[in-house]
């Protein structure tokens, strides 16, 4: 099967493989990718100032808004503010991660 849809994936297999550019750069199972990210994704809170900043720096991979502050999971490999903590990447990070160009 080949899809873009990471919850067919999630739901069907234990098991991937990811192509990019024609060339597979992963093949093996989930668990073994989503352990290739740990390290790479971040939670925190930010002001709208401060989520206009990271989102040039960095990739954001969820952004929740309530009021005035921005709920955000972020793809990097350091840690992109004294408010973030490392969490548990989910397979759309881990995928992200895997045929990002360069993760920041």
């Amino acid at each position: 099967m080949s899809t873009h849809i990471v919850a067919d994936v999630e739901n069907i297999s234990s098991r991937l493989a990811i192509i990019k550019k024609g060339q597979i750069i992963f093949n093996g199972a989930i668990k073994d990718l989503l352990e290739q990210s740990k390290g790479f994704v971040w939670s925190g809170t930010v002001t709208m100032d401060q989520y206009m900043d990271l989102s040039q720096k960095c990739k954001i991979t969820s952004n929740i808004v309530e009021k005035e502050h921005h709920y955000l999971r972020i793809l990097s490999k350091d840690k992109p503010g004294k408010n973030f903590t490392e969490i548990i990447p989910n397979l759309e990070e881990a995928y992200l991660k895997m045929v990002g160009e360069e993760v920041i």
